[in-house]
């Protein structure tokens, strides 16, 4: 009984052509309330660490043009 009546209630508030737009904000709200916790201090070092690296790079790169040509 229970079922079948939520099913009504929730195909009549909720047509079909809506469902996709409640699925997706449910989503986003989802991940908003879940990405804070999810990064961890590992991860976050790792992206320095490799920030850190590409700047290395980028420099030398551009020393080496600064003094051999491009």
């Amino acid at each position: 009984m229970f079922p079948r009546l939520f099913t009504a209630v929730f195909q009549r508030w909720f047509p079909a052509a809506f469902l996709g737009v409640f699925t997706t904000t449910f989503q986003w709200v989802a991940l908003w309330f879940r990405t804070p916790s999810s990064i961890s201090t590992t991860s976050v070092s790792s992206l320095v660490d490799d920030a850190t690296a590409e700047t290395v790079y980028l420099q030398e790169l551009s020393d080496a043009e600064a003094r051999y040509g491009p």
